[in-house]
C-alpha cells in the first residue's frame, strides 16, 4: 500500500536545503558585494579629496591672517 509522502516520488519539486543556495543567487551576491566596494572606494576617494581641499583653504586663510598680523605675538 503506498503512502502520499512517498519520498521516492519524483513528481514533486524539491526545493534546495536551507543551508545550500542556488548559484544564481550566489552571483547576485557577489556581484552586489563588488558593486558595493567600489562605491566605498568611491566614497572615502571624494572624502578624502574633500578634506584635503578644507585643509589647504585653512592654510590659506591662516596664511592670510599672519600676513596681516591676527596671529603674530
Amino acid at each position: 500500500m503506498p503512502h502520499s509522502s512517498d519520498s521516492s516520488d519524483s513528481s514533486f519539486s524539491r526545493s534546495p536545503p536551507p543551508g545550500k543556495q542556488d548559484s544564481s543567487d550566489d552571483v547576485r551576491r557577489v556581484q552586489r558585494r563588488e558593486k558595493n566596494r567600489i562605491a566605498a572606494q568611491k566614497s572615502r576617494q571624494r572624502q578624502t579629496q574633500k578634506n584635503i581641499r578644507q585643509d589647504t583653504q585653512v592654510s590659506c586663510h591662516r596664511a592670510r591672517q599672519a600676513g596681516k598680523g591676527y596671529f603674530s605675538k
